[in-house]
């Protein structure tokens, strides 16, 4: 009994590790192309790449999604906190639940993304958003990696959520 606890809290060590990678990739590699963007684009110009179906640009979205609430950046910074919090408190859950992994991968993407957004709103006062994709109805959305990987975590975290344990 005690080997197989030794296994299980290794096993849980490299998922927790797991988790905190793919935390640290998605904010290192979105904050390295915001660092781009601001150094190297102009606001509001736009530059096609991937053979015209994204648009790369500058925009500064001092609101949520979609700027919703821009003229109260500071209450927008709250609700990012408390809505991180809620990330973490679950990402927290999902490991002493011992949730599906997948579960676990959806919060650990977005926990990533919201993250990188959040240190953006705390470092910058707003978020940089920098890729259009060239087709409607998205082609009058603009957005980052963060945003994208807390889309992505979400329907994983949905999917996670309705699969059994692994045994």
């Amino acid at each position: 009994a005690g080997e197989s606890v030794s296994k299980t809290k290794r096993g849980m060590g490299g998922v927790i590790m797991k988790c905190l990678l793919a935390i640290a990739g998605i904010f290192i590699g979105d904050e390295k192309i915001k660092q781009y963007i601001e150094k190297e684009k102009e606001e509001g110009k736009r530059e096609e790449i991937l053979n015209g179906t994204v648009l790369l640009t500058k925009h500064h979205n001092r609101g949520a999604v979609f700027n919703w609430k821009q003229e109260n950046p500071q209450g927008v910074l709250i609700t990012s906190c408390i809505a991180f919090g809620g990330v973490l408190t679950l990402l927290g859950q999902s490991f002493v639940k011992d949730s599906h992994r997948i579960y676990k991968l959806g919060l650990s993407v977005i926990t990533g993304g919201a993250l990188s957004n959040l240190y953006d709103r705390i470092k910058r006062g707003y978020v940089v958003d920098y890729f259009i994709i060239q087709k409607k109805p998205w082609n009058r959305v603009i957005f980052n990696l963060s945003d994208w990987c807390i889309f992505i975590g979400g329907a994983l975290t949905m999917l996670g959520s309705l699969m059994k344990k692994e045994k």
